[in-house]
């Protein structure tokens, strides 16, 4: 049930951030890869992946121990992946022009 609810709150994380990559890509008229990965696209669409997994994993198995194994993957590469994610949101804003960093008192 838990995976359930965490799935469909996904599914509306990455319906809303699809809306914003095209009304960018619309606007600027720019690459799509880009733009996908600015918004985190991969990130989104990975943990949506892996609920959908997690929610038909009962269906699909009957030993429970294939249950904790793909929970503890989904923690394990969805741990990754937003460390990853922070991380290049941090270079970005560090290498921003406006960013807060190369302002001096």
């Amino acid at each position: 049930m838990l995976f359930l609810l965490l799935f469909v709150f996904q599914l509306g994380l990455v319906t809303l951030t699809l809306v914003c990559v095209f009304q960018t890509w619309r606007m600027f008229n720019g690459g799509m890869h880009g733009i996908l990965v600015k918004h985190n696209i991969f990130y989104y669409a990975c943990s949506l992946f892996l609920s959908a997994v997690n929610v038909l994993a009962p269906v699909m198995f009957s030993n429970p121990t294939y249950y904790s194994l793909l929970e503890d993957l989904q923690a394990f590469i969805l741990a990754i992946l937003a460390t990853r994610m922070h991380l290049y949101l941090w270079h970005i804003d560090w290498n921003a022009p406006y960013s807060h960093h190369s302002l001096t008192i």
